[in-house]
């Protein structure tokens, strides 16, 4: 078994409250039998339990010797990312909903435009060109 010390984390997945993770470098290991560790295990526990409330958190991080300065930095820092995130999910549904306007104006603007283009030719002989004025008719 081996145990990692909880330290200030960054991953703003916490509904409130400073966000802990787990360190890399090992804090302690024991050695044990399959069997041992089967007899001695914790039961498992429900999801809701493995949530650690912010107040516990902030008491490992303290424990941890963390100030209260860093875990309030960490949890801004955290509510930042975390609306950030909501912002451009936010822009990226705005971005679909213009794409999809995009596309079905350019589908529309085909169905019209094609017929145009075919009989292109017969539409330029129906167009009227502008007349010259002589220069005394423009005077009038």
């Amino acid at each position: 078994i081996t145990e990692f010390p909880i330290i200030l984390g960054d991953n703003p997945a916490v509904t409130s409250g400073a966000p802990v993770t787990i360190d890399w470098t090992p804090q302690k290991e024991t050695k044990l039998s399959v069997n041992a560790y089967e007899q001695c295990k914790p039961k498992r526990r429900r999801r809701r339990k493995l949530l650690i409330s912010v107040s516990n958190r902030a008491i490992l991080l303290l424990a941890a010797g963390y100030s209260i300065d860093e875990i309030a930095d960490a949890s801004i820092n955290a509510q930042q990312i975390k609306i950030g995130r909501q912002q451009t999910l936010d822009n990226q549904s705005w971005d679909r909903i213009n794409h999809m306007i995009g596309s079905t104006g350019d589908a529309i603007g085909g169905m019209f435009l094609q017929p145009l283009q075919i009989t292109g030719k017969k539409l330029k002989s129906l167009v009227v060109k502008p007349q010259q004025h002589s220069e005394s008719a423009r005077m009038a």
